[in-house]
């Protein structure tokens, strides 16, 4: 990790990075994230990313995030209809 890449945000610019970081980490699970793996993916080993990958979708987020208007902030999740009728379909 280098210095070029630290930015000072707001906390509305590191939650709305965060929001970002997770959309785009659900799109690539197809919606089948669980946060342990999330957690794991995301952890730092010896002050580093431990997933070079994770850390460059990271930084994409921030990018995103600081250029984004909040109407960006808006989405709206689908799952399967469950088969027993309790809680499938949308979510927002």
């Amino acid at each position: 990790m280098n210095t070029e890449n630290e930015k000072i945000l707001s906390v509305k610019e590191a939650y709305k990075s965060m929001f970002f970081f997770l959309r785009g980490y659900y799109h690539q699970t197809s919606g089948n994230a669980i946060l342990s793996d999330v957690m794991g993916d995301i952890q730092f080993w010896s002050g580093e990313p431990a997933d070079p990958a994770m850390w460059g979708d990271w930084l994409c987020a921030v990018d995103h995030a600081l250029a984004a208007p909040d109407s960006e902030l808006e989405m709206k999740l689908t799952r399967p209809p469950s088969s027993a009728g309790s809680g499938g379909g949308e979510v927002k």
